[in-house]
């Protein structure tokens, strides 16, 4: 036990300071202190200190009781001192946790005082046995019992709703029933209020019983819960429209969560897209219905519109997209968006998506339609006449026009009473007045073919149809007059577009088994040759020079085949255009021996090449298209010899010489062709780009070829023009717009060794000695091949094989399947394989729809194959989708 003497004030404020003491000894009376001050300080600084008095006197001892001491000892009784000590901690002790409880307490009602005040809760107190029933303030609001009245169970009883009335009585018999749980809960409405409308109310309580089990009191409490109640009223009616209006609209409505996650769709979207409402629930809804564009590039949705529109917290309203249905038919769709607030949910959007494809489909096919009209109005091949009882009231332009008078002409001409028979030639006229009166009377004349009489006395073959209208107020007939001779002109050109596509097609067909012999004669080439160079460097002897030049010759041979191939395919329009950056000279150097070909040994050709490094935006095929359509041209204007000129350079057009070139200002690569063939007259000259145009014999041109050529300049933003009299010959000048050079890295040994790898490569292609040329390139660069012929193997190898599969490459024409269903199939076995598709057929050379993977155009060499599957393998991401 620790203990300290003190013997003045001074002292005893310290010791209290320095810690907490269990009990304090003190003499009545000591030279400058005594008890009466110490209890003083201890009262001062708030301490329940235990404190006991010793005193020679009894009287100075009952002082000091009477001061606060908690008990006093006389100096004779020091032997009971210890047994003091213990006694008044342990009342010291009791006192402190009276006093804690008592805080506790008082905290407590403090606590449920404020929550009362708060909810407004009411207080009820019932004694059955003296039937008095006592109540707070809250709990009058709440039944419309006035301050003053006296509260009884009947005046409550009184205040309960009358259809609910027998309710709460038995369930307060009940609950006073004994034995029982002695507990009450229920909801009813309250009436007697000022406002005359009913309140809900939630009352609860417990019944105490004696020990005979007679209730003796009943108490509880109640709380006004109405405000809640027609809240969640008006919520559950706002929720019911809402749920019948989306569940009725025809609009699909889905609400998504921050991640465009679907939380909630509506019928129409399940019928729209083909997807179970299960289906939408619970996954994203762009990958179910928005993943590609138009042109099938598949994207994110990180690149998904709608997701930044999101994250932008954009309103969208009638934005124009295109979706898809689950069996991939795409679907044109106006969708609008907005932010919402659910609980269940935190907050998302609300996205409204309507279909519009039938009107889409209407909006283009009327397009079309005017378009169709259009062209044939500004072809001149459609005239209009208004025929009545009296002759010819009305005549269009065209119409006109086709019989060789200028309007002045027709309208003198036609001022005596001029009738359509007079116009048509003798042995049309008699059934020409007997439909003109059936038409007045059947109100239309089906379309017949007849003859009209032009200004010169010649013939022109027409086809008339009418209908019956009206003109100043009497009868006529308003007919449309097709010019035949055109007709049968363009009929005779679509002849020959046709002979020219099944000749394209014939060439495709051609290129694309060609394209498979030159993979494997390219690939093996280059591979000896390869083979070659590594024994050089291992052993240090050259290969034997005679030997290496020829393997050079079949590998430049094959080069030299896949251009021919190329340029073949770009003449019959197989090859799909792929603009990138050229070089106009290469371009020209390499067509150079078609063209001379094309135009033949009696013409020469002459170069005067002078754009070297500028470059364009185009495709080479494209540009060859044009020189090659331009030789044409020369061709057939020098048919007894003569000189084709090309020659490039690079210009700088100012905003004055724009004015006379048409082109914008800026820097092009100008093309001039020019031949000292017969020359043109300026009519000719005026129309040498229109459509079907042409001078030449009927059978020797279908007129398309500058207009080819025009349209081809013009899609890669250049400009074309024609100089030409003649005798002496034609030029014709093209201007590309220049590009910025992009500056190619070169290859090197590390590149080289950057091809290796390892992995395992299902290859699969028809052709065995194609198969077999790729499966070797692959093998000794390190990769794991298995090899498959057709679809069916193909499958079953990426189904049965124990280990995994990293890249899947395939011809796209195969036998039992093609490329893109066997990528499907694949993927759903092996979602994380990577898929290049490869194809000797030009009009392939895109991505697919299905794989979205890389394209490998055939002849390839070892190097290409080489490069793309390393860059499809080092991407990380899965190409296809399953």
């Amino acid at each position: 036990m620790e203990a300290a003497r003190v013997q003045t004030a001074a002292e005893f404020i310290d010791a209290l300071a320095a810690q907490n003491w269990d009990v304090a000894v003190s003499d009545c009376r000591l030279a400058s202190f005594d008890a009466t001050t110490a209890l003083a300080i201890l009262r001062a600084v708030h301490q329940d200190l235990p404190f006991i008095v010793v005193s020679g006197a009894v009287k100075e001892g009952v002082a000091a009781m009477r001061a606060g001491a908690h008990d006093f000892l006389r100096k004779d009784q020091f032997e009971q001192l210890p047994s003091a000590i213990t006694r008044e901690i342990r009342c010291a002790h009791g006192r402190r946790r009276a006093r804690e409880d008592e805080e506790a307490e008082r905290q407590i009602r403090d606590r449920v005082t404020l929550a009362m005040k708060a909810t407004r809760l009411g207080i009820f107190d019932y004694r059955p046995q003296t039937d008095r029933l006592v109540v707070s303030g809250p709990l009058r609001d709440h039944y419309g019992i006035p301050p003053d009245t006296e509260c009884s169970w009947r005046l409550f009883l009184r205040r309960i709703h009358p259809e609910e009335r027998a309710f709460v009585r038995h369930a307060v018999i009940e609950a006073m029933r004994y034995p029982g749980s002695g507990k009450f809960f229920g909801e009813h409405r309250t009436i007697g209020h000022a406002d005359g409308r009913p309140r809900s109310v939630i009352a609860w309580g417990n019944v105490f019983f004696d020990e005979a089990g007679t209730p003796v009191r009943f108490l509880g409490a109640a709380r006004d819960v109405t405000s809640q109640k027609r809240a969640a009223e008006s919520l559950h009616n706002q929720l019911q429209l809402t749920h019948r209006i989306t569940q009725q609209s025809a609009d699909s409505i889905f609400v998504l969560d921050e991640e465009g996650i679907v939380q909630y769709v509506n019928p129409a979207a399940v019928s729209a897209f083909g997807y179970s409402a299960d289906e939408f629930l619970g996954r994203r809804l762009h990958e179910l219905v928005h993943h590609h564009d138009a042109d099938g590039r598949v994207f994110s949705y990180a690149e998904c519109g709608n997701a930044r529109a999101r994250q932008n917290q954009e309103n969208v309203q009638d934005r124009e997209e295109l979706f898809f249905h689950r069996d991939g038919t795409p679907i044109h769709v106006s969708y609008s968006r907005g932010p919402i607030e659910i609980d269940a949910i935190g907050s998302g959007i609300v996205l409204t998506v309507r279909n519009i494809t039938e009107r889409k489909t209407v909006e283009h096919a009327l397009r079309e339609s005017e378009a169709r009209f259009r062209c044939l109005e500004e072809a001149g091949v459609v005239g209009t006449l208004i025929t009545g009882e009296d002759g010819i009231l009305y005549a269009g332009d065209r119409f006109i026009q086709m019989l060789g008078y200028t309007r002045d002409e027709f309208n003198s001409f036609a001022s005596a009473g001029l009738r359509l028979a007079q116009l048509t030639a003798p042995e049309y006229r008699e059934t020409t007045e007997r439909l003109f009166r059936a038409g007045m009377e059947t109100g239309s004349i089906a379309p017949y073919e007849k003859k009209l009489v032009r200004k010169d006395g010649g013939h022109i073959p027409v086809m008339l149809g009418a209908v019956a209208s009206q003109y100043g107020g009497s009868p006529c007939m308003f007919s449309f007059v097709v010019d035949q001779s055109r007709v049968n002109n363009l009929e005779e050109q679509l002849h020959q577009a046709q002979k020219l596509e099944s000749v394209g097609r014939l060439a495709g067909g051609i290129a694309h088994d060609f394209n498979n012999l030159l993979t494997v004669i390219l690939g093996y080439s280059e591979m000896i040759s390869s083979d070659f160079a590594l024994k050089t460097r291992l052993t240090g002897i050259p290969a034997e020079p005679d030997m290496k030049a020829r393997i050079d010759n079949i590998t430049l041979a094959a080069i030299h085949g896949r251009g021919l191939i190329q340029q073949l395919l770009t003449f019959s329009r197989q090859k799909p255009a792929e603009p990138g950056l050229i070089r106009i000279d290469e371009v020209v150097i390499d067509i150079e021996q078609l063209l001379q070909r094309l135009i033949g040994d009696k013409n020469e050709i002459e170069l005067a090449l002078g754009a070297p490094a500028t470059f364009v935006h185009a495709d080479p095929g494209e540009i060859g298209r044009v020189l090659m359509n331009l030789a044409t041209n020369a061709r057939d204007a020098m048919p007894h010899g003569g000189t084709l000129s090309i020659a490039t350079s690079s210009l700088e057009i100012d905003e004055f010489a724009a004015l006379c070139f048409l082109t914008p200002p800026g820097k092009y690569v100008q093309l001039v062709v020019t031949d000292t063939g017969t020359g043109m007259e300026p009519e000719v000259a005026a129309r040498i780009f229109d459509p079907f145009y042409t001078t030449k014999e009927t059978g020797k041109g279908t007129g398309l070829g500058l207009a080819t050529v025009y349209g081809i300049v013009k899609q890669s933003g250049g400009s074309i023009s024609v100089h030409s009299a003649p005798g002496l010959g034609t030029t014709f000048r093209v201007l590309l717009p220049q590009a910025q050079r992009q500056i190619a890295s070169s290859a090197s040994e590390r590149e080289e060794k950057a091809f290796d790898g390892s992995g395992t490569v299902l290859v699969v292609e028809d052709q065995a000695v194609v198969r077999d040329y790729v499966s070797e390139v692959l093998a000794r660069r390190g990769y794991r091949v298995l090899a498959a012929g057709d679809y069916r193997e193909g499958l079953a190898h990426a189904a049965e094989f124990d280990g995994p599969i990293h890249l899947l490459l395939t011809d796209f024409a195969l036998p039992g399947g093609n490329g893109d269903a066997l990528a499907r199939s694949v993927a759903r076995l092996r979602p994380e394989i990577r898929v290049i598709v490869m194809s000797g057929h030009a009009e392939w050379n895109a991505p697919y729809p299905g794989t979205g993977g890389p394209f490998l155009q055939k002849p390839f060499t070892a190097g290409e194959l080489l490069k793309l599957v390393r860059k499809v393998l080092d991407s990380g991401a899965a190409a296809v989708s399953a």
